[in-house]
């Protein structure tokens, strides 16, 4: 009776002081200070001038080292290469093209080293800006990779500027530009720089770590797996280490933070605040849905139905519990198109095993305009692993990768922490998602 007491009463003061932090940010009489003042100053559409000096600088930096190198191009692929890169990169893709068919430029007419490709590589695989993957390596991702470095105003991809380097790699991989595809593109350089590329984030196993949590044997699988290929026992040995993990927690749900007001120097604040003045503006409302990804712990949920005014919130988690609690995978969610005003995911989305995948999904069942804000764990120190299968360095790459979905970002952080090195830094953002 006692504990029952003290935790109740630990509960309710936690409640009242969200209910207060609540209060206070939603009044008109509240100071915006620090980040707060100086996102306002600062943000808005993203900045298209420096995506034009990003590609500016790229084709300065690239025509430097491609075509001014020691080393044999032959002659016609150089010209093009000239054409892409230094004499005219304002060149169209139709001017591209018929250069090549005059210079006759045929398939298999590469290049005969690969250390131009190697450049080219080089100088778009910033490993500051580039997701680590446990599933994947660089080149897997070579084409989203150079999409996401070149992103318009509208949050979408620019196809000028990301095309004329992917071609690049096409024409240096060994082929004429009349069959370009980027979909066969990693396959081609794979078949040319050979499996045991450069190319790979640093991966750890945290063998000791699982086998700690599961049988010796479902661990060394779990390193193994490549969960594209077999995404049902993904799921299974997810669930299993989570179980374990939920059953030696020493705390009570109840009596957890909530991931928007942690600590670790992470302004997730901003966030808070961005979300209370999304429902002043009558952008997200009680009637709306909101979807909680990976909550582990009621009482995120709790947060959003009880505290913010938001009772249509259900979470997704490997498990279900009564109303609260959806069981489902974030790669392939249950519910229909168009569902949700807003997802939230809060150290969740490091968990998966294909980016891309899920990102979509958020996409799908987001409505138009909708909000996106997720909360990243990252640790580029440790890198992935086989439970954190992603890491994401920053908020530019995590924003970036909604590169294909027109978009406006509302509110970023860094997250960063004292000791990134001990304790991970922490990207925030809010998105909204327009049309098509």
């Amino acid at each position: 009776m006692l504990k029952a007491l003290k935790r109740y009463k630990k509960v309710s003061k936690k409640d009242r002081y969200l209910r207060q932090l609540v209060a206070v940010y939603a009044s008109p009489w509240g100071k915006k200070r620090g980040t707060f003042r100086d996102f306002e100053r600062n943000a808005g559409l993203r900045n298209f001038a420096e995506t034009q000096a990003r590609f500016d600088n790229d084709c300065r930096q690239l025509a430097a080292a491609l075509l001014t190198s020691e080393g044999t191009v032959p002659e016609p692929a150089r010209q093009v290469l000239e054409l892409i890169l230094l004499d005219n990169p304002q060149a169209t893709d139709a001017e591209i093209l018929e250069k090549s068919k005059a210079l006759n430029v045929p398939a298999g007419q590469g290049l005969p080293e690969d250390r131009w490709v190697y450049a080219v590589l080089d100088q778009m695989i910033d490993r500051d800006l580039v997701v680590f993957q446990y599933d994947y390596d660089f080149i897997d991702e070579i084409v989203p990779i150079v999409r996401s470095r070149y992103i318009g105003e509208d949050g979408r991809y620019d196809p000028w500027m990301s095309e004329r380097f992917l071609k690049a790699l096409w024409l240096l991989s060994g082929d004429s530009l009349e069959g370009y595809d980027s979909a066969a593109l990693p396959q081609k350089l794979i078949a040319l720089l050979g499996p045991d590329h450069p190319y790979q984030p640093t991966r750890f196993t945290r063998e000791d770590y699982l086998k700690d949590l599961v049988p010796d044997a479902m661990a060394e699988e779990f390193i193994a797996l490549k969960c594209e290929d077999n995404p049902r026992r993904y799921r299974e040995i997810c669930a299993a280490i989570f179980r374990e993990v939920n059953a030696r927690a020493t705390d009570h749900y109840e009596e957890r933070d909530i991931s928007l007001v942690y600590g670790y120097e992470n302004n997730h604040h901003l966030i808070l605040r961005t979300i209370i003045g999304l429902m002043a503006e009558g952008k997200l409302t009680p009637d709306d849905r909101v979807l909680v990804l990976g909550p582990r712990y009621i009482d995120e949920i709790r947060f959003f139905r009880e505290i913010l005014g938001l009772p249509r919130t259900v979470g997704l988690d490997l498990r279900s519990e009564g109303d609260y609690l959806v069981e489902g995978d974030m790669h392939e969610m249950p519910f229909p198109d168009n569902t949700f005003k807003l997802v939230f995911g809060a150290s969740v989305v490091e968990y998966a095993y294909d980016l891309r995948k899920v990102v979509r999904e958020i996409v799908r069942v987001t409505k138009r305009p909708g909000y996106v804000s997720v909360i990243h764990r990252t640790n580029r120190a440790q890198g992935p692993t086989p439970i954190g299968r992603m890491d994401i360095g920053n908020v530019e790459t995590a924003t970036g990768v909604f590169y294909e979905h027109p978009h406006r970002i509302l509110a970023k952080d860094e997250g960063l922490t004292a000791s990134p090195d001990k304790i991970g830094n922490f990207p925030c953002y809010v998105l909204e998602l327009q049309g098509e």
